[in-house]
């Protein structure tokens, strides 16, 4: 979905676009919460679609503080020999073999 609905049309386009993420079919496999991007990106859209749903903001004391942390967290995907396996591969291979296959 994510790779059809979201990054290709934008893509296609040659233009960064948010797209348009079904987010029945991401609660149709019991997803009931969410956290950081890219869902992040979607709050208003998400408020619109489940009124009901709760949202927690955190911050960081500030712009460097948070900086630190968000180079970090993309060095472990860009480099995870050097900082450690937070996730598992097999995902990030999978999400290739789709952009490969889509083009």
């Amino acid at each position: 979905m994510w790779t059809h609905r979201v990054f290709l049309p934008s893509i296609n386009d040659g233009v960064a676009s948010k797209g348009k993420p079904d987010f029945d079919l991401i609660a149709s496999y019991g997803y009931q919460a969410t956290t950081d991007l890219p869902m992040a990106l979607y709050f208003e859209e998400i408020a619109e679609q489940y009124p009901d749903c709760k949202f927690i903001l955190t911050t960081r004391e500030n712009s460097e503080i948070w900086y630190r942390s968000w180079e970090i967290m993309t060095h472990t995907i860009s480099q995870p020999a050097r900082y450690g396996t937070l996730f598992n591969l097999s995902h990030v291979r999978k999400i290739g073999y789709y952009l490969r296959w889509a083009r």
